[in-house]
């Protein structure tokens, strides 16, 4: 059985009148005691095959080709399967709706599969998941883990079905969110992620999906330990949730033209990513803003901003990454 460590840190202090104290928990697995065999695993990709996915046709063959890729990254004996998604959800491998165990002869089949793939009809995000979670119950008691990929925003079903779709999903498989292009809805995205614990994050280009997806399974697949659970409520390290917050307010601010407000939230932001030693956030923000005082942050809006930096600073808002040992 693994042996796993936790170390908690956390302000002792609190100011006059407070009665909250936010830490930071590390959670670590001894190397040593990680069990010999993986987890029994269960993978679904969910492809996005409505008729924007044609538009160019580049798209659905960059998802042919990255599912392929994922397809191949799975090992022997991991149950798994292929669903298209439009207005409906259906399964493209195998057709009969049940996972299939992994093996040379099913990997080669799947991608056979993938060939009679077609763009066309809608986007219905909610049914998709469902159809997924259909399929992972004909292989119980494994650990169940979804790609899924989209170009555009969920318009066939209302916002209060896909909410109910995933509050009936939370904690039966995880799922990792992919948008192609810059014409899908990072919010939209997030809540799918948030629920179904997994991330979210934007693919610029269709020829860089085989590599983000050859990632996401070699890491599934890495996973040496399969349901363990720390039940507690997460923030991001020190400063990092007022962070997301700032950075999403303050793009939702510019959008809608409130200029005022967006400078104010993104010069937080800023001021946040500096403090807390966050580089990677810094160069995303650095792509909207320009920054003249990252101490005390003093921006000026960018007026030639790519929608893809805007996504790209959005979705990797989220994210979270060790701070410095300086930061407060």
């Amino acid at each position: 059985m693994s042996t796993f460590t936790t170390e908690c840190y956390q302000n002792e202090y609190l100011p006059l009148g407070g009665s909250e104290v936010n830490a930071i928990v590390t959670v670590t697995s001894d190397g040593a005691a990680v069990q010999t065999s993986q987890p029994e695993a269960a993978e679904i990709v969910i492809i996005d095959t409505s008729g924007s996915m044609g538009a160019p046709r580049r798209k659905l063959e960059a998802a042919r080709e990255a599912t392929g890729v994922a397809i191949d990254c799975i090992r022997d004996g991991v149950a798994f399967g292929v669903i298209a998604g439009t207005e409906a959800a259906a399964p493209v491998y195998p057709s009969h709706g049940e996972l299939a165990l992994a093996s040379a002869q099913t990997r080669s089949e799947a991608k056979q599969a993938l060939r009679r793939l077609k763009a066309k009809g809608g986007t219905a995000i909610g049914s998709w998941l469902t159809a997924a979670a259909l399929m992972f119950a004909t292989v119980p008691g494994r650990s169940c883990h979804a790609i899924l990929l989209t170009d555009g925003e969920n318009q066939h079903e209302s916002d209060m079905h896909l909410d109910g779709v995933l509050s009936e999903l939370e904690g039966r498989f995880q799922c990792d969110c992919r948008g192609v292009g810059t014409d899908w809805r990072v919010s939209e995205l997030r809540r799918v992620a948030s629920a179904l614990l997994g991330s979210v994050d934007i693919i610029a280009k269709p020829e860089d999906m085989a590599e983000d997806f050859r990632a996401l399974m070699r890491t599934a697949m890495g996973k040496s330990t399969g349901n363990v659970s720390l039940p507690l409520w997460t923030p991001h390290y020190t400063g990092q949730a007022e962070l997301a917050d700032c950075i999403q307010d303050g793009l939702e601010a510019r959008k809608e033209g409130d200029l005022a407000t967006a400078t104010f939230k993104l010069g937080r932001a800023v001021k946040l990513a500096a403090e807390s030693g966050n580089d990677g956030t810094m160069k995303l923000l650095q792509a909207v803003v320009e920054v003249d005082d990252a101490a005390t942050g003093t921006i000026r809006l960018r007026h030639d901003v790519a929608t893809v930096d805007e996504m790209s600073l959005d979705t990797r808002s989220t994210i979270t990454v060790r701070v410095g040992s300086g930061a407060t």
